[in-house]
């Protein structure tokens, strides 16, 4: 099973900024709510080694085993909005309507696909600096 990493980079009080990774190059950005003690639909979940598999009703994969919590996807979505514990990939951050935004999140979400290659699992590791040396965003 393949895994793809998520580097959590940066986070505001309203989002929490990604680079998603395989084979140790770049190849999206992700957008996420902010760290709020993993609380159903307002927290980014926590960081750790997660299974996600395809649903086939929709452009998403379901995250298994997050605690705490059910039904976690990473989707298409451009704004916060959009997300209630979610995560939203991205070709880049770029505001949108003067709101946090990720652009390029389908073609983010095909590039995907095009590394998974058909494959319906893979593991997503999620990690992040500790909390004081994430860089603060006014």
């Amino acid at each position: 099973m393949k895994t793809i990493f998520l580097k959590r980079v940066s986070h505001m009080e309203k989002a929490t900024f990604g680079v998603f990774i395989y084979k140790a190059i770049p190849f999206a950005v992700s957008l996420e709510l902010p760290w709020r003690d993993n609380q159903i639909n307002i927290s980014c979940i926590p960081e750790g080694t997660y299974t996600l598999s395809k649903r086939d009703d929709r452009d998403a994969y379901e995250f298994h085993d997050v605690p705490g919590r059910t039904y976690i996807q990473l989707h298409l979505a451009n704004l916060t909005a959009e997300l209630e514990g979610c995560v939203a990939p991205g070709l880049s951050f770029e505001p949108f309507d003067g709101k946090i935004a990720v652009r390029g999140s389908k073609s983010a979400f095909r590039a995907l696909e095009s590394i998974l290659d058909g494959k319906k699992n893979f593991r997503l590791k999620i990690i992040a600096p500790h909390r004081s040396e994430f860089i603060e965003l006014p």
